[in-house]
């Protein structure tokens, strides 16, 4: 959602997440994947931190695979998505500073810049 401070999450979208129950079938994570691929611009490394969502997925098309490091991944992005952040534009003269991450599985980067709270 636009607005005039910044770009941020939808909160229905981050509602839906926030609401879900521990995936138990293929749809399930299917919706689950969904919704975090529609946020990812607000996670912090989203590939890295959820494949385990995708790799729940491989195998039969009848089941999934949920291990405890898919429960602790759901934990997780229920915890973040319960603070979203505000995506902003810089003004000129700003300071921004680019991170990368990479992994095996997934190159991501983000700006960061500073901004007073008050």
């Amino acid at each position: 959602m636009i607005s005039q401070r910044a770009i941020e999450a939808n909160p229905e979208k981050i509602q839906a997440i926030l609401d879900m129950t521990i995936p138990k079938t293929v749809k399930d994570i299917q919706s689950l994947t969904r919704r975090v691929a529609a946020l990812t611009r607000f996670i912090n490394k989203a590939t890295y931190r959820y494949a385990s969502f995708f790799k729940a997925l491989k195998g039969s098309k009848h089941s999934i695979t949920w291990t405890a490091k898919c429960d602790q991944a759901f934990s997780k992005l229920k915890e973040y998505m319960g603070r979203a952040l505000l995506l902003s534009t810089p003004e000129p003269g700003d300071v921004i500073t680019i991170y990368f991450s990479v992994s095996v599985i997934a190159v991501s980067s983000v700006l960061i810049r500073p901004h007073d709270v008050g």
